[in-house]
């Protein structure tokens, strides 16, 4: 370990010569700043981590459970914005430091006291503990190793410190890249690695994925069988970096073709404007995949798939020299014959994993199965005409996110037929045809009986009868041939692609309507319940290219309000779009009913809705289930404290309560107020514990004292409590 001194107070060297002993500072590169802590030093979370809809900007240091530790700052400058919030940061300062950059301080406990003062001012002139105050160079002046205030737990999460540096242009640097260096000898950890095979890249339109079998030991890893690609083939990996008890995200990832690199990202600098496309630059489909079968991950970063490519429209500044379609393997390019392909993937450090494994374009069509006959125990494909060189094999998968495994079968040239075991559990199935040459895999799922449509982005997969004719917008649908696959039964699989120009899709099996009405988007348009009750306006900025998009009939919800799903469940929007409820149409009172997004991942309901009184609307950035509450139960106040007709003895008591809320919650800080003898003070809501509380400054006078608390939730609901107390002692 490395330490540093630069020209200091003698109090300075004190200090650092105390730490030399008993902590461990992580070491300083490039700018010498300080250490924001004097306590030893370990990260919980780092730059660039995995947040619901955004990227961790900065790294967060852990405080051992505990609050109240000095925070310094790390070089010269001065305090340029002080902010104060329930959510978010909680409480937060911004330096800006002598060399241009910012550094940021965020869940704080309190300020020095010359910045609390200012703050406890303004919050109590305006009434309204959320705060924002930019402030001039010469108002708090700071030198490096000066204190500036207390670690704590205000905004979310357990007691730390998130500290952050960003460049001069207000955008996030990795700060251990550029100015600190931890010791880590881990390398990342790879947990899946994915193809997705296209018949076109589209952000949704594949039509078979798989996960490979990883051998050998991290940090080497190969995939034993050679992989087929055809159409256009591209990689995601799930991995993450371990260290100190805690996981991590990746730093950087490459990916070469026979040698030469064609793909390449490095977490080093972020840009919060085009933060919210975390999860379009992260494969979100294959993150719910792995979530739906394994269940939520407390660790955000153990589920995350990163994509080794880059998507149309993807913004993001960290892909080096490359832009889209890099990282796409087009299988029409490729020499006949094997082809190497090695994933790297880094930490800040430099510690690397890889895996290796080697691909070969599919030299002819997909095989030919003619029908499927299934009887109790086995499974025969009725296969199609192919060269005697060569063999069907086939695989199956116990679910999703496994790897294919080979099944024992019988194949009879004379017949063409392939017979194997069928099994109980819903497996999975592929085929395909190998020898000399390779063709790509037909998957299919046996034994459907009943007619289904899955809508992605600009594509549809359809099982029906094949016996009816199916139509879109009234027109009969032809196939080729590699489109279409049995299933047994009677029914076969489609994948129909669908226009990128605006317009309506009716989709129908004869004369019966199957799914919904489709919305297709390549501009601005507007989308519909069937009953047009639930509109959706969209404009061009919101769409990451042609949109697929359905509303589904609304259904009521235990007799109060009602649901309904935006399709796909997966669909994105690059920035917030307009959901908007026309109450008349449902005979609804908008002071009580409002709009909530339902989380399958957590089983609660989250109000997204604005407060108007003509109509109910709210924001998405997706597809997901939808609702449309009731909400006229008032917040609970309870545990006040001190307890009404109580006597007390300390002057300067900690006031405090608990406040709850069953539906639609708080988003505002204005949305509580506490009183002393009606003066407003300002309290704090911690949103983990749902505890309100402030402790007294300046001691009460002796005698009777009046305390309040009012809170009100998203709907308008209100509630009250108050406390009647003594302080004892004398005037």
């Amino acid at each position: 370990m490395v330490y540093y001194f630069n020209v200091l107070k003698l109090s300075e060297i004190t200090l650092f010569l105390f730490c030399l002993f008993i902590f461990s500072i992580p070491e300083a590169h490039g700018q010498n700043y300080l250490w924001p802590l004097n306590i030893e030093s370990k990260l919980s979370s780092q730059f660039g981590d995995y947040r619901d809809g955004h990227w961790h900007a900065g790294i967060d240091i852990t405080t051992r459970g505990k609050t109240g530790y000095k925070v310094y700052a790390v070089t010269d400058g001065y305090i340029y914005r002080i902010r104060t919030s329930f959510w978010g940061y909680g409480k937060a300062l911004y330096l800006k430091l002598s060399d241009g950059c910012i550094a940021v301080y965020g869940h704080l406990t309190k300020f020095s006291p010359s910045i609390e003062k200012v703050i406890r001012q303004r919050q109590m002139n305006k009434k309204n503990y959320y705060q924002d105050i930019f402030l001039t160079a010469n108002e708090f002046v700071v030198k490096k190793g000066d204190y500036i205030a207390l670690t704590g737990q205000t905004g979310s999460g357990a007691p730390h410190l998130h500290f952050e540096i960003r460049d001069r242009y207000n955008f996030p640097l990795n700060p251990l890249k550029h100015y600190y260096r931890f010791t880590d000898n881990h390398p990342p950890i790879v947990e899946y690695l994915v193809v997705k095979r296209y018949h076109k890249y589209g952000s949704g339109n594949y039509h078979d994925i798989e996960f490979l079998r990883l051998d050998g030991q991290n940090p080497e890893l190969f995939v034993k069988d050679t992989v087929a690609v055809y159409g256009q083939s591209l990689f995601a990996v799930s991995a993450y970096d371990p260290n100190n008890g805690y996981n991590y995200s990746i730093n950087s990832g490459r990916m070469s073709l026979d040698g030469d690199e064609i793909f390449s990202f490095e977490h080093d600098r972020l840009d919060y404007s085009i933060g919210k496309q975390i999860d379009y630059v992260c494969d979100l489909e294959l993150k719910k995949l792995v979530e739906k079968q394994n269940g939520i991950a407390l660790d955000k970063d153990k589920n995350i798939f990163y994509r080794l490519y880059i998507q149309p429209h993807d913004k993001q500044w960290f892909y080096n020299q490359y832009n889209y379609p890099a990282g796409i393997i087009d299988s029409d390019s490729l020499e006949p014959g094997p082809h190497s392909l090695k994933i790297s993937l880094s930490d800040v450090n430099g510690n690397e994993c890889h895996v290796n494994l080697y691909i070969k374009k599919a030299d002819f069509e997909i095989p030919v199965v003619r029908d499927i006959c299934i009887s109790n125990d086995s499974l025969r494909l009725y296969m199609g005409a192919f060269p005697v060189s060569l063999e069907p094999q086939i695989q199956r998968r116990q679910a999703p996110h496994l790897p294919y495994q080979y099944i024992y079968s019988d194949f009879d040239l004379f017949e063409r037929t392939l017979t194997f075991p069928m099994s109980d559990n819903d497996y999975d199935y592929r085929i395909r045809i190998k020898g000399e040459y390779l063709s790509p895999w037909m998957v299919f799922k046996p034994g459907l009986k009943s007619p289904s449509v899955t809508p992605y982005v600009d594509y549809f997969e359809l099982c029906f009868p094949i016996e009816e004719d199916l139509l879109i917008n009234d027109q009969r649908v032809t196939y080729q041939n590699k489109d279409i696959f049995p299933l047994g039964n009677g029914f076969y699989k489609a994948l129909i692609p669908v226009p990128v120009e605006n317009g309506i899709l009716e989709l129908k099996l004869g004369e019966n309507q199957i799914g919904n009405d489709y919305f297709i988007y390549s501009k601005s348009g507007s989308a519909y319940s069937p009953d047009s009750t639930v509109m959706i306006d969209f404009s061009e900025k919101d769409l990451f290219g042609p949109t697929l998009i359905a509303i589904t009939e609304l259904k009521p919800d235990n007799g109060d309000g009602y649901t309904f799903d935006i399709i796909p469940e997966d669909l994105l929007f690059n920035d917030e779009v307009e959901i908007t409820i026309l109450p008349e149409k449902l005979d609804l009172n908008t002071a009580c009913f409002s709009l909530y997004y339902y989380s399958s991942q957590k089983s609660k309901w989250y109000f997204i809705g604005n407060r108007n009184q003509n109509h109910i609307s709210g924001q998405t950035r997706g597809g997901g289930k939808f609702g449309i509450l009731i909400d006229r139960t008032p917040p609970v106040i309870s545990k006040l404290k001190p307890k009404n007709g109580s006597i007390i003895k300390n002057r300067k008591p900690r006031l405090s309560c608990v406040i709850t809320d069953d539906l639609s919650g708080f988003k505002n800080e204005t949305q509580f107020e506490m009183t002393i003898d009606g003066i407003w003070v300002p309290a704090y809501y911690d949103i983990d514990n749902e505890i309100f509380f402030y402790k007294v400054m300046y001691p009460l006078k002796p005698g009777r004292h009046i305390l309040r608390v009012r809170a009100t939730d998203n709907q308008g609901n209100k509630a009250t409590a108050i406390s009647r107390f003594t302080v004892l002692g004398k005037y």
